[in-house]
């Protein structure tokens, strides 16, 4: 099982830690220190991507110098800001 907690700190900015110990900041105002919460879900996908590919490449025996995953996704004008549209791409 995985955990997260997050805990405000001021502002709109929070810091975020999950069940692995490693502590990150996360901050949803206009003058961003620190990712956005919307942000780090973009990040995450293309983590998981990236991670996805890199180990069927090495079980596959392939060799590679790289892998880049990149995404971009849009965001509803109005609150819930949720993404309406969105791509991702593999290199």
């Amino acid at each position: 099982m995985i955990n997260a907690t997050v805990i405000w700190t001021d502002r709109d900015r929070f810091v975020g830690q999950a069940s692995s110990g490693h502590a990150l900041v996360v901050d949803a105002g206009e003058n961003k220190t620190a990712s956005s919460p919307v942000e780090l879900v973009l990040i995450a996908l293309c983590s998981c991507t990236a991670y996805d590919v890199v180990n069927i490449l090495r079980k596959k025996r392939e060799s590679f110098t790289g892998v880049e995953v990149s995404a971009e996704a849009e965001r509803a004008s109005e609150q819930p800001a949720v993404f309406t549209g969105s791509s991702l791409s593999i290199e």
